[in-house]
């Protein structure tokens, strides 16, 4: 998986692992060129992503500088 100077929001899951890719805070976005493998979202947007844990449980949101929800996702530990 590619992760680096990828300006935009990519989430990928492979082998049960999720891996983030959250560079849309300033540098011009990159399209996306091509799908990677395992990758579930692709986002060209400004975003920031808020983290929250609570116990064994995480949530994650991608959220767009207009407010749009872009991704959310949960996991707790095993």
């Amino acid at each position: 998986i590619i992760s680096g100077r990828i300006y935009s929001l990519q989430v990928s899951e492979v082998r049960g692992i999720t891996y983030i890719v959250t560079a849309g805070g300033g540098a011009p976005l990159y399209p996306m060129a091509e799908r990677e493998p395992g990758q579930v979202v692709f986002a060209g947007a400004y975003h920031f992503v808020v983290v929250t844990i609570d116990g064994d449980h995480l949530v994650g949101e991608a959220i767009s500088i207009t407010g749009e929800l872009l991704d959310r996702f949960e996991r707790w530990a095993d």
